[in-house]
């Protein structure tokens, strides 16, 4: 069996799960540049040892032409590791050559969020009574409000808001359904904006997407990285990553800071494991630095 067909086989094997269209495609995407890699090296997917699977990590890292940092090496090894899992419970191989393949280490970096008065500055360039302003709008506010992931927000529909309990219902990675609380700001918002988005989409007024296209459609996620630079540069925000995640840490980071609790943050953001909120601690490093310096014991003697 070739390397294309071991690979298609276990595509199939993903679609027959019922995977979101998003995982589907980072599975497609990963082995299509391994079969490349295999491939181009005269390597045989199914008598592929663990010291060529090494190899390959090593290349990731350093002879590539992208040389990939560590989270995405991770994910990369993840991958693969799936998928000579699922070589070997379907009896193609024997052994999985990546068992042995650890992650590799991944220096944890302060993310540097956005300030509340920078959110103020970017909702200040969207204030046009305008469908994609008002839309725009609201985006950024949940984004902010409610700690969504991108392809959270895309997926939102009208069906998923609960006005009388100010919460929205979310699919997350998996499919997996959770209810979000949202704000009083969010929900002032969403009065604005749904009569003028069902006054653009007529023909779609209960089962279409919240934040969507004047013809419907659900906005791309190339769509809404352009608006956030387009406000943030507006906005003058600088040595900050614009993007939709940077607003998920930023709404990690100030519900921290408010007091919330780590086990609440959790849920709302989505996460299987307290592991991957704990991260989030971290980005209250240069607030505790600055609350140190005004509020050092010694100093203040």
């Amino acid at each position: 069996m070739t390397n294309e067909q071991m690979v298609k086989m276990f595509l199939i094997y993903q679609e027959s799960r019922n995977l979101s269209p998003r995982t589907l495609e980072w599975y497609k995407y990963i082995t299509a540049k391994f079969i490349n890699y295999c491939n181009d090296n005269d390597i045989q997917i199914d008598s592929l040892k663990t010291p060529e699977a090494r190899q390959w990590v090593n290349w990731l890292q350093k002879g590539s032409e992208t040389q990939y940092k560590g989270n995405s090496i991770n994910c990369h090894i993840r991958a693969i590791k799936t998928m000579f899992n699922y070589f070997m419970e379907d009896e193609y191989i024997d052994k999985n050559p990546f068992h042995k393949v650890s992650k590799i280490k991944v220096d944890n970096t302060i993310i540097h969020t956005f300030e509340p008065d920078e959110i103020k500055k970017m909702l200040a360039q969207l204030n046009k009574n305008t469908f994609y302003d008002l839309r725009d709008n609201l985006m950024l506010r949940i984004m902010y409000d409610c700690g969504l992931r991108v392809s959270e927000i895309i997926n939102l529909k009208i069906t998923d808001i609960d006005t009388d309990k100010n919460m929205f219902k979310v699919f997350g990675k998996g499919h997996k359904e959770r209810m979000v609380p949202f704000g009083r700001s969010v929900k002032r918002e969403l009065v604005k904006y749904l009569p003028k988005r069902n006054k653009a989409v007529p023909h779609d007024l209960d089962e279409g997407y919240l934040l969507c296209t004047n013809q419907g459609t659900p906005l791309h996620k190339r769509n809404i990285l352009r608006k956030i630079r387009i406000v943030g540069q507006g906005a003058g925000i600088e040595g900050k990553r614009l993007s939709p995640h940077t607003y998920r840490h930023s709404f990690a980071k100030q519900y921290l800071m408010a007091g919330g609790d780590l086990f609440s943050l959790q849920t709302i953001m989505g996460h299987s494991s307290l592991n991957s909120t704990r991260r989030y601690i971290t980005l209250l490093t240069e607030d505790i630095q600055k609350q140190h310096r005004q509020f050092s014991p010694l100093d203040n003697l």
